[in-house]
């Protein structure tokens, strides 16, 4: 019996410290993190590979959950789900 390939997978956890604070004159709001729910973006991101160093890949995703939790004018902690969309390439 020989087994085909029909497709690939992968996803990417995130979890972050937000700050509302782009710049010194812009701020963002947590209703743009939301916002990336179900919109497709591309994604680069970086593993660490035990002692080797650090393997760097890139790819188009699309982001399914986005969670922040915080106090009233303080970092928010944030997690992210993206499911890949396409192909997971080594990135350069």
């Amino acid at each position: 019996e020989e087994q085909e390939v029909k497709g690939k997978s992968w996803s990417v956890d995130v979890s972050a410290l937000y700050s509302t604070v782009i710049s010194e004159t812009t701020k963002q709001g947590s209703e743009d993190l939301v916002a990336l729910v179900g919109q497709t973006v591309s994604v680069s991101f970086d593993k660490y590979v035990g002692g080797n160093g650090t393997a760097k890949y890139t790819g188009s995703a699309v982001c399914t959950e986005v969670t922040a939790s915080g106090s009233n004018g303080s970092n928010a902690s944030v997690t992210a789900t993206f499911t890949g969309n396409g192909k997971l390439s080594p990135a350069t």
